[in-house]
């Protein structure tokens, strides 16, 4: 199965199309930020990440944003440290988005819903992982 992976890995288009997959995550991330519809509407109780308030809707765009136009240039010239630099960037741009998320959602009452951050725990991050994984070990240049 390993040898599966390292050979699907190695494959120059199908690491192009997973990072083009990748950027449009972040394109959704993108629309849905600028649409307002992100936010979350309950309050946490405990307080418990007040601080997170900061980050308002327009920091995420920056780091959606950003995440996304590397990936894209990365899918467009596919160079291999493009790909691992978009890639690493979506990592840490899903990984952390989702961290907060679900602590947000957590802390609220009445629960909110677990989808959205466990969809980008579960499913972005590591698709993101084996795509800084997959530009790592295929050298396009």
């Amino acid at each position: 199965m390993l040898a599966d992976l390292h050979r699907i890995l190695h494959r120059p288009r199908l690491v192009v199309r997973i990072t083009v997959l990748l950027a449009w995550t972040h394109v959704l991330m993108l629309a849905l930020h600028l649409a307002g519809r992100t936010t979350p509407a309950i309050l946490p109780v405990h307080g418990l990440v007040q601080p997170v308030a900061i980050v308002d809707d327009w920091w995420w765009i920056g780091v959606h944003g950003a995440a996304m136009v590397v990936l894209v240039g990365a899918a467009i010239r596919p160079s291999h440290l493009w790909g691992i630099v978009g890639a690493s960037m979506s990592t840490a741009a899903w990984g952390v988005w989702s961290a907060l998320d679900l602590a947000w959602s957590m802390d609220t009452r009445p629960p909110a819903s677990l989808v959205a951050p466990m969809l980008g725990l579960l499913v972005c991050t590591p698709l993101a992982v084996l795509t800084a994984a997959a530009w790592s070990e295929h050298d396009t240049d």
